[in-house]
């Protein structure tokens, strides 16, 4: 009797752990599916970003632009060739683009011929970088894919242009002011 018992538990034992097994290896294996709630990676802010953000958030920035052109060496407008420009005035928005009205003090330093033109100066940002936009009665540039760099005092946008056979480079400086209102 007793032989039979064990020879009924050893038989109970091996049906299980068969059955056990079978149950294992039946089950497909996955790996868990973990939502984030994050679809794509998320980018930093540019510094074109950064400043549309301040912005938002009521502080005030000025606009610093300086510019030399170069004209062709047979042309009698100065000694040395080269007209510059320089001028400064607040940046505001104008929905996703940065907007600044200002005059530019333009001409050349050997003479009396400097004058002041009104200028309006768009930056914009595109896929392929910056694009910037300036505007008055006497020119106007449309120079895309330049890069906005951050700096410990400001922020610094560098462009140049070469038309009519002339070549004018810009360097603007966009840097926090103090708000008037």
């Amino acid at each position: 009797m007793k032989t039979t018992v064990h020879l009924f538990l050893i038989t109970c034992i091996c049906l299980t752990s068969f059955t056990t097994q079978a149950q294992i290896t039946k089950t497909p294996i996955t790996k868990p599916k973990i939502y984030t709630g994050v679809s794509s990676p998320v980018g930093l802010p540019t510094p074109f970003d950064e400043i549309i953000r301040d912005l938002d958030k009521g502080k005030c920035f000025s606009i610093a632009i300086t510019s030399i052109q170069l004209n062709p060496l047979n042309t009698a407008k100065s000694n040395h060739n080269a007209e510059t420009r320089h001028g400064i005035g607040a940046l505001k928005k104008d929905g996703k683009n940065l907007v600044a009205t200002f005059n530019i003090e333009a001409g050349i330093n050997e003479n009396s011929s400097r004058h002041v033109l009104s200028t309006t100066l768009k930056i914009r940002k595109s896929r392929s970088g910056i694009v910037l936009d300036i505007r008055n009665p006497q020119y106007y540039h449309l120079i895309y894919e330049l890069t906005l760099v951050k700096k410990k005092n400001g922020y610094y946008l560098i462009a140049e242009r070469d038309e009519n056979s002339a070549t004018v480079s810009f360097t603007l400086a966009i840097f926090r002011t103090e708000c008037l209102i």
